[in-house]
């Protein structure tokens, strides 16, 4: 039982992370346009001095540097999760089918980890600062990738969600089961043994 809510907790956190960095991260490059339109002179006379692209592709490179950061940090952290609800699983003794559910959402977390992320912050990079001498980045490359980003990741919450309620489901149908178990035959429950106490000083008494 304390194992099955130790795998709960560690869901419900990737969850709630995953949600939480994909928030974070869409909104660094948001921030980019919102800085520069903000009504702080300072931030205008940067821009102006610098010009308006040139201000727009430095901010643009730190949204992209630190969503690199967060990305890279989160996924491991992921895989760690990952690897702990496999554990806390293997110990309480789960169906197997439990644990290929987890390992499949860390097989998802690896794949983003090691390519899908990588090749979306690289292209974003050579789009922020373009080579003169490269081939020019391709808008339809980056978007096919942001697109089987979110895919993986809709996949891998979705693997995290039905765990999640296969877990629930059959801590409530251990629960249920216990309260409806009948009480081995030669023996008492404690109201019964109570009531059959006062029954027997009662002809006593009498």
């Amino acid at each position: 039982m304390h194992f099955r809510r130790i795998a709960c907790w560690l869901l419900g956190a990737w969850f709630i992370g995953s949600i939480a960095v994909s928030r974070i991260t869409s909104s660094n490059f948001a921030a980019v346009d919102r800085v520069l339109d903000s009504p702080v002179p300072e931030v205008h006379l940067i821009a102006i001095s610098r010009s308006r692209p040139v201000a727009r592709s430095l901010l643009r490179y730190m949204a992209v540097d630190l969503n690199r950061g967060y990305f890279t940090e989160w996924q491991r952290l992921q895989l760690l999760l990952g690897a702990g609800i496999v554990v806390v699983l293997l110990a309480d003794s789960r169906k197997r089918g439990l644990i290929v559910l987890a390992l499949s959402a860390m097989v998802l977390v690896a794949f983003q980890h090691f390519w899908v992320t990588p090749e979306i912050l690289f292209i974003e990079q050579a789009r922020t600062f373009p080579s003169q001498n490269g081939p020019p980045v391709s808008e339809y490359g980056l978007g096919r990738m942001q697109l089987l980003y979110n895919a993986v990741e809709a996949a891998k919450l979705l693997l995290v969600l039905a765990l999640s309620a296969l877990l629930i489901k059959m801590q409530g149908k251990e629960y249920r089961s216990k309260k409806r178990r009948p009480t081995e035959p030669g023996t008492l429950d404690p109201m019964q043994a109570a009531g059959a106490e006062l029954l027997n000083e009662s002809a006593a008494r009498d």
